[in-house]
Parts: structure tokens; sequence; C-alpha cells
């Protein structure tokens, strides 16, 4: 397993569309659905990074995040569908905390839908707690979000 820093929009456009894929005929789909690789390019180029885990040469999960004046915020976290429940996206939050650790960034946090219970369960494992909790409107319809923190320093 080897996780590695990525600036290539395109792989990580390819496996977020793999990985959202499930979300595509929800009555609220992802809107990661709806970017696309120049848009990925264009934030990348804009002080967004990423970073890609990769097993025997073939990308398995990727993460975009930000690093922001006390905390490093992550979101975007994909893992291939058939790659699921094998500790890659265990892997890149563990290491997005070291990132966060070595920039000396005491806080990490992520927004989660609160109907996707395994990714809320996920975030718990790892000691992420529920910090705030907000309505979003999303194609009419409304959308609950969770906001995740995790205090590291």
């Amino acid at each position: 397993m080897n996780i590695q820093r990525v600036t290539d929009a395109r792989v990580i456009y390819d496996l977020m569309q793999s990985a959202f894929a499930q979300y595509r005929n929800a009555p609220i789909s992802s809107s990661a659905l709806e970017e696309t690789s120049d848009s990925i390019a264009y934030a990348l180029s804009n002080g967004e990074r990423a970073l890609q885990l990769s097993v025997e040469e073939r990308v398995e999960a990727v993460v975009r995040y930000k690093v922001q004046r006390e905390k490093l915020t992550f979101f975007r976290l994909a893992v291939r569908p058939e790659s699921r429940r094998q500790g890659y996206a265990k892997a890149l939050i563990q290491q997005l905390e070291t990132i966060a650790c070595e920039e000396r960034l005491p806080i990490i946090t992520c927004d989660v839908r609160m109907h996707v219970k395994e990714n809320i369960e996920l975030y718990e494992k790892l000691g992420y707690t529920k910090v705030a909790q907000k309505e979003i409107e999303r194609y009419g319809h409304p959308l609950a979000i969770v906001t995740m923190e995790k205090t590291l320093l």
C-alpha cells in the first residue's frame, strides 16, 4: 500500500465518479457527481490538496483536503466500490492526521451526510465526534449534514 500526494485531476475525477455512483439515482445525489476533471484541477491549483492510495500501482482510494488557519478539513473521500472494507479509508484518514500534526494543526474535520451511517460510524471509530449539525437545501430537498471533528494536538 502506497499513499502519496496526487495532482492529477483526472485520476481523482475517475475514482470519485466510480465511488459516488451509488448516489447517482438517490433523491439527493452527491454534488461530487457534478464535478469535472477541470473543476478539480482548478481547485488543486488554488490551494486544495489530495492524496491517493495505491496498491500494486492501481489507485484504490483518494481524498481531497484543505489546510486552513487552525485545522485541516477533508472531503470527497472515495474508495473504489470493489475495494471497500479493506482499510483504505482508514489509512488515508490516518495520513491526513499525520499531515495535520506535521503542520501543527490541532483539529481535523469533515462534513458527512447524516443518513450515511457507515461513514459516521467509521469516523467515530477513528476518534471523531459530532460537533455541529446543519440542514442545507439541495435540489429543493433538505439535506442533514453533521460536522465531525478530532482534536490532534
